[in-house]
């Protein structure tokens, strides 16, 4: 269950960063896609409106499986972060 939830965490960073064009990982960015297509894993491309729903619920499942374990710090936790 915690391997799954890491991977989880993981996949939602390096989307996050993905979809924010975040400047200070473009090297990780472009890292992990050359990775990533070397192994095999091809990229699908939902366009920019499926996307930013995706991440959006992405986000928020993320968010209520923190809630959910540490009602109290992962609310305060989720408002200082700021979503």
């Amino acid at each position: 269950m915690r391997s799954a939830i890491a991977v989880g965490a993981v996949v939602l960073v390096f989307a996050t960063a993905c979809s924010r064009g975040d400047a200070e990982n473009t090297a990780v960015i472009a890292s992990e896609r050359e990775r990533q297509g070397k192994a095999g894993i091809q990229p699908i491309d939902f366009g920019a409106d499926e996307s930013k729903k995706f991440l959006e619920k992405a986000i928020e499942v993320a968010w209520q499986s923190v809630i959910k374990r540490a009602p109290e710090t992962g609310a305060k936790l989720r408002q200082l972060a700021g979503n």
